[in-house]
């Protein structure tokens, strides 16, 4: 299984916004022929409330991929929880699979997404998000997330030896 990763496309940011979109659309449509799976590491667009015209042309691209893509949103998607995201939407019309605090699975790959969250909730939304969604035996297990985690870094001496 071939996984494409692509993060932070930034769609619509106003000062490069068709070097941006350009950039974006080329990304997701060259992977979409060489990787089984795309995965969509957040900040897919440049703002929490995209213009309109942003969106389709996001839309418009997305229609041409006919292999699952699994997304997670960025600190620049991030609203509040009883706010709906540019993902949520997009997930709604089934043009991504959306897997904040979730998971995606097939045959051979689970894939766990959390998409950013406050930096003073990392801890307890990644422990929470792991315990809800558990390692699947005889699959590729990935976590994908978008996020600051200098709090739960390791210090000292990390050994592969064991």
């Amino acid at each position: 299984m071939r996984i494409a990763i692509i993060g932070d496309t930034h769609f619509g940011y106003t000062r490069f916004e068709e070097d941006s979109h350009k950039q974006g659309e080329s990304a997701l449509l060259d992977a979409s022929e060489k990787a089984d799976i795309i995965l969509l590491a957040g900040d897919v667009f440049h703002t929490k409330i995209p213009k309109f015209e942003t969106i389709q042309r996001v839309i418009n691209t997305l229609k041409k991929i006919k292999i699952p893509i699994i997304a997670i949103h960025g600190n620049h998607e991030r609203r509040s929880t009883d706010m709906i995201n540019t993902l949520q939407l997009l997930n709604s019309g089934e043009l991504i699979n959306y897997i904040h605090n979730g998971n995606y699975s097939n045959e051979k790959v689970n894939i766990v997404g959390l998409g950013s969250i406050p930096s003073n909730y990392v801890k307890e939304g990644l422990e929470k998000c792991l315990e809800k969604n558990k390692i699947q035996e005889g699959k590729f297990n990935i976590l994908i997330i978008h996020q600051d985690i200098e709090e739960l870094s390791v210090q000292g001496e990390i050994s592969f030896d064991d």
